[in-house]
């Protein structure tokens, strides 16, 4: 009975946690996962691209942003500069990637990349 006390209480913190950083960004519109990345291009045109300048378009300092980021599951460098979110769907990578200039301006994209073997687009 203790295990499982303990367990909850685990699952209870690290939900309430996450639900505490995605919080802090109230009234922004949601990133766009819903898409698969693009194997041709750069990917500076994609809904995600776009769904980030929409969330972090104005009055969301760096420590907000990398917080918020990193609730989603993005991991992100030491320095803060760029942020990527990696799945992996067979022998391709879906990447979303976040950069942060020095002076605040984002950037991102969201493309397919695959290890010996050619990706449909979609």
């Amino acid at each position: 009975m203790k295990q499982i006390g303990v367990s909850v209480l685990v699952f209870a913190i690290a939900c309430c946690g996450a639900g505490e950083a995605l919080a802090q960004l109230p009234g922004r519109p949601a990133l766009d996962f819903s898409q698969r990345g693009s194997a041709s291009g750069n990917g500076e045109d994609s809904a995600f691209a776009r769904s980030v300048t929409a969330r972090y378009a104005s009055g969301v300092t760096r420590a907000q942003l990398l917080a918020d980021l990193r609730a989603q599951g993005f991991s992100c460098e030491a320095s803060g500069a760029s942020c990527t979110h990696v799945a992996m769907q067979e022998a391709c990578a879906d990447v979303r990637a976040v950069d942060i200039a020095q002076d605040g301006t984002i950037s991102a994209s969201h493309v397919l990349r695959c290890m010996g073997a050619l990706a449909d687009d979609e």
